[in-house]
């Protein structure tokens, strides 16, 4: 029970931390085009 409970937590917060990154990424990836843009546009 308790080992369960403790691999569940790690489960959950390996899947929040892959999320938290990804979402990271595209934000990246985002203010990487708008700066391209910015730069090709001027």
């Amino acid at each position: 029970m308790d080992y369960d409970h403790k691999l569940l937590i790690l489960l959950l917060s390996r899947e929040s931390w892959n999320f938290g990154v990804k979402q990271r990424l595209k934000g990246y990836d985002m203010m990487q085009l708008g700066m391209f843009l910015f730069e090709t546009t001027k």
